[in-house]
């Protein structure tokens, strides 16, 4: 794999292995449920610091740390053991005998490993690569571990220091002609043991800088790299519109790869059609079953989990918004559509559409577009701040201001009475009044059918003024048929409807405002007038 040592002789990037990957790798190598593995990978064992290793984890075993070592069969493996044993026991000092002796007896060793499978299987299955160089050397095995999720402990001033951030795992100190500092050595491992690991959510950002900067050109075994990105320069975006070399497209969502909906494997496939060259990153879930996904990138994120209610359903706004705003960081082109991982592409039609400039008091440079499918309609749907999730199309700029990692609480969601049948707001409506609080226009739902004269005020300038709707029907974009009951409830909006109301509003603000604040109250009272069971927007 190549690394900035310059070494090319690795071809394939890995990728982090699944929950059952893991757990039957891990029975493979004889591990027992709680057991620490520390793998070492080693040409010269006594340079690369086999025998601090054995002195570290000979103290921690000692300390009652269920902590094993998984060494690699190379030659002279048994002489750089037994060396490392001598010099473990010189310079023991407190380390008991028996302490050391177990920690050899058990030692886990595995067969050379020739192929890049095999590898990855191995270093997926351990909890960290131990790396205590005394001098230089090859920086590949580090950056393959990083590849498939482990972190790693390194040395500063070594090869390893070249790939390895800090977020990535424990960078050893080191004195000047001394080596590693035993002590920082220990007490990595012993965080380790205790079960401390780099923030999830740091190590696959900076698992993606460290994949970019060390292969700037194409990740082997994946779709040529397209030519460089062009960058916008027409003023309503159209020198770069419909080129999908300037084009990343962010799937979020989990990684379904079987079941009657189109499966990510689908979308991936829809997306290389309809836009070949672009950028495809994944982001999905630690853990998820990523083998083979034909895509540029994968960012793996820990899952926040839903916002839980007695008698509502779950509320899945945090999973939307960390997935797609770390999926936003690794993209690389000026312009950018968010979708989901279970749409799929038809047509290249989105693309082909102008980018607009933006009302400037939302601080977006172009409006956003996005579906009719699932955007407000007020009066009819009676919801404020609810524009379609599912796909937006705009420059990458724009789409990370408005997505950020921003968790909600369960009162952003819900309101305080559990057993309130409406929540607050949904997740539609936390994504906009997220943004309007970042931009110093704070605006709080008292419920999610809020028709306060303000709050329609307010959604009907960052709706009209920030965003635009693509007809669905034209838009070459193909939801899952489980939302045709949503079409039943509200009919998508339209491009015509969403422009007029936007005339509407720049021409006669005042009298908008209030026919549409009219409309909505007579289409709620419209539905509290119905017989109990009787459907409702």
């Amino acid at each position: 794999m190549p690394d900035k040592t310059g070494d090319q002789h690795r071809p394939v990037p890995f990728t982090p292995l699944s929950k059952l990957e893991r757990a039957l790798a891990r029975g493979q190598l004889g591990l027992a449920e709680g057991e620490t593995a520390l793998l070492h990978i080693c040409t010269d064992p006594l340079e690369a610091g086999l025998d601090l290793l054995l002195l570290a984890a000979s103290r921690l075993r000692q300390e009652g740390q269920p902590l094993r070592l998984v060494l690699h069969d190379r030659r002279g493996l048994i002489e750089a053991v037994e060396a490392g044993r001598q010099a473990a026991i010189h310079d023991a000092g407190t380390i008991s005998h028996d302490a050391l002796t177990e920690t050899l007896r058990d030692i886990i060793v595995v067969p050379v490993l020739s192929t890049d499978p095999d590898r990855r299987v191995l270093l997926g299955a351990v909890d960290a690569l131990i790396c205590p160089d005394r001098a230089a050397s090859d920086a590949g095995i580090m950056l393959e571990a990083i590849c498939v999720g482990t972190p790693a402990v390194w040395v500063a001033g070594s090869a390893q220091d070249g790939v390895g951030e800090d977020e990535l795992g424990w960078r050893i100190p080191a004195a000047p002609f001394q080596g590693p500092d035993p002590q920082g050595l220990i007490q990595a491992l012993r965080e380790i043991a205790q079960g401390l690991r780099p923030e999830a959510d740091s190590f696959a950002a900076a698992r993606m800088r460290a994949l970019r900067s060390c292969f700037p050109g194409p990740l082997p075994g994946l779709p040529p790299s397209p030519p460089p990105p062009t960058r916008l320069a027409h003023p309503a975006g159209r020198s770069a519109a419909g080129d999908p070399h300037s084009l990343s497209i962010v799937i979020q969502g989990p990684c379904n790869r079987s079941g009657p909906n189109p499966t990510l494997d689908d979308t991936l496939a829809s997306l290389r059609r309809v836009f070949p060259g672009a950028q495809l990153i994944v982001s999905t879930w630690a853990d998820s079953d990523t083998d083979g996904l034909d895509a540029d990138d994968i960012v793996l994120s820990p899952d926040p989990g839903p916002l839980a209610h007695p008698r509502q359903a779950p509320c899945n706004v945090n999973r939307l918004m960390l997935s797609t705003a770390n999926g936003l960081a690794a993209v690389t082109r000026p312009l950018c559509i968010k979708t989901r991982s279970d749409v799929t592409f038809t047509a290249s039609t989105l693309t082909r559409r102008a980018l607009h400039r933006a009302d400037r008091a939302l601080s977006f440079e172009r409006r956003i577009w996005t579906t009719g499918l699932g955007t407000w309609h007020l009066p009819t749907y009676l919801r404020p701040f609810h524009i379609a999730d599912m796909v937006h199309y705009g420059t990458t700029d724009d789409l990370r201001r408005l997505w950020t990692k921003h968790q909600a609480t369960w009162d952003d969601a819900f309101l305080p009475d559990p057993q309130a049948l409406l929540p607050r707001a949904c997740p539609e409506q936390i994504l906009l009044t997220t943004y309007l609080a970042r931009i110093g226009r704070p605006m709080t739902l008292d419920i999610t059918i809020d028709g306060r004269s303000e709050v329609i005020e307010a959604s009907l300038d960052l709706c009209l003024g920030g965003f635009d709707v693509c007809d669905d029907a034209a838009s070459g974009i193909r939801f899952p048929t489980r939302l045709d009951r949503v079409r039943h409830i509200v009919p998508p909006e339209t491009a015509d409807s969403f422009h007029a109301l936007r005339h509407d509003l720049e021409t006669d603000r005042a009298g908008t405002i209030h026919r549409t604040h009219a409309a909505f109250h007579a289409r709620l009272h419209q539905l509290l007038a119905q017989p109990a069971g009787a459907n409702a927007a």
